[in-house]
């Protein structure tokens, strides 16, 4: 049952993703005199606007829950003396909660950093990262979860 809600909360992180496009009302004068003048040669083009692909806000949140569920599920296995920290390099972290919270904050925004910066060189790159990132965390949850 678990499994399966983490795999909801992953499938609505890349369902949310969609873009969406509105429908632009203004009139041509008014946008025309909103938007600086920017000089340049004739006939030279301009750069177009790169902007970030529209998977990745929902995928950093995506993150975001799968580290707060993996540290709640983490403590609760613990707590209920029903498990024990498989990763032999957490085994210390793990006993000490603000450290695990800190621990799972800069894991955290270490992925949304790199994506970031990744995202300006290769769009589909920093999307699959982050995808794999929420995959592996997914796995990890649903672990916790299991454990009874």
């Amino acid at each position: 049952m678990l499994r399966t809600a983490c795999s909801f909360v992953f499938a609505c992180a890349l369902a949310a993703a969609v873009p969406v496009a509105a429908q632009d009302a203004a009139p041509a004068d008014l946008a025309a005199a909103l938007v600086p003048a920017v000089p340049t040669a004739p006939g030279a083009p301009l750069a177009p606007k790169v902007s970030r692909p529209a998977a990745l806000v929902p995928l950093y949140a995506g993150f975001a829950t799968l580290q707060a569920l993996d540290y709640a599920s983490t403590m609760r296995a613990l707590a209920n003396g029903a498990g024990a920290e498989a990763n032999p390099m957490m085994r210390s972290i793990v006993k000490n909660p603000p450290a695990f919270i800190a621990l799972k904050a800069a894991a955290t925004a270490g992925v949304i950093v790199v994506g970031e910066k990744m995202w300006k060189k290769n769009r589909v790159g920093a999307v699959l990262f982050v995808a794999g990132a929420n995959a592996a965390m997914a796995i990890a949850v649903g672990r916790n979860y299991a454990v009874r």
